[in-house]
């Protein structure tokens, strides 16, 4: 649920639902080279229903964030977190990449009440993702769930001779007392040949998703941008850099003309005679991640 916020800052804040309990997450902007709003942040805190995480680019560094130099809006922060109890779930990472001098830095912070820094788990992709900002991971601690589903038989990764052999083995019990002893006989007999002829599913969850617009040749774009920008960080050399950029570029280019591509086929599958239900299905799978096998 969407919180209304009375403030002049930039803000955003939502309440959601979580292990039994309510929790407002809040997003913000602080511009840089400003005076940091000490007032308006503090306003912005008393407004907040506990608990609460702050995640946004505040544009500061403190040593508090794992910022090797602390600058006076780093001060003036932390001195608030202080005041008001708060912490910090930052792990140090650096969170902001200047490419042209392959600087980084500690300017993203995200800040909670007391309590949620042991329920959550901070940290930073290694991939900037086409950004000058690193996407930032914040999970939550929760017991380990058991996915697993029932293995199921799965003959099309059988070969033919097994389930020949397969059928070969099944044989009907020759004498029987009665009709519930012979059922339980010859099902447990179908059971164990399949067992030892038929090869069965994992019985793990497919957790592999992808979108619509995804193709191989994106992928190794996208796989040769993340070499660069290790080859950048190792060694930040101009040539490094142009290397860096051109292939940021050309994972760009590939990307949206990739999205462009894609929507114009999804468009042109749609007509005034296309089901309702049918074009509902098609925007549930735009909205949603999808699993390979399906289509739009």
């Amino acid at each position: 649920t969407q919180l209304q916020i009375n403030t002049n800052l930039e803000v955003v804040a939502a309440t959601i639902h979580y292990s039994n309990q309510n929790l407002t997450v809040c997003s913000i902007y602080l511009p840089p080279r400003v005076i940091f709003p000490q007032r308006e942040f503090k306003e912005l805190l008393s407004s907040l229903p506990h608990p609460f995480l702050i995640l946004g680019d505040t544009n500061s560094k403190h040593s508090l964030w794992g910022s090797p130099t602390t600058d006076v809006r780093g001060s003036k922060l932390a001195q608030i977190m202080e005041d008001q109890s708060l912490h910090v779930l930052n792990n140090g990472n650096p969170t902001y990449h200047q490419i042209n001098n392959n600087y980084f830095s500690h300017i993203d912070t995200s800040i909670c009440t007391p309590g949620l820094d042991i329920q959550f788990n901070w940290d930073t992709e290694s991939d900037l993702y086409d950004s000058d900002h690193f996407p930032i991971i914040i999970t939550h601690h929760t017991p380990d769930i058991n996915t697993d589903i029932p293995k199921r038989w799965n003959f099309e990764k059988t070969s033919k001779e097994n389930i020949q052999m397969y059928s070969n083995s099944i044989s009907l019990p020759s004498n029987f007392q009665d009709a519930n002893t012979a059922c339980s006989e010859i099902t447990n007999h179908i059971l164990e040949m399949a067992n030892y002829y038929i090869t069965k599913t994992s019985g793990k969850i497919n957790h592999k998703y992808f979108n619509p617009w995804w193709t191989d040749e994106i992928a190794v774009a996208i796989r040769e941008r993340r070499k660069a920008l290790r080859i950048l960080n190792r060694a930040s050399t101009p040539d490094n850099r142009t290397k860096f950029m051109r292939a940021r570029a050309k994972a760009r280019f590939l990307i949206n003309q990739s999205k462009k591509i894609s929507w114009c086929r999804f468009v042109s599958t749609i007509n005034r005679y296309t089901p309702l239900s049918k074009i509902w299905k098609k925007i549930k799978n735009l909205t949603t991640k999808l699993l390979r096998n399906q289509k739009l």
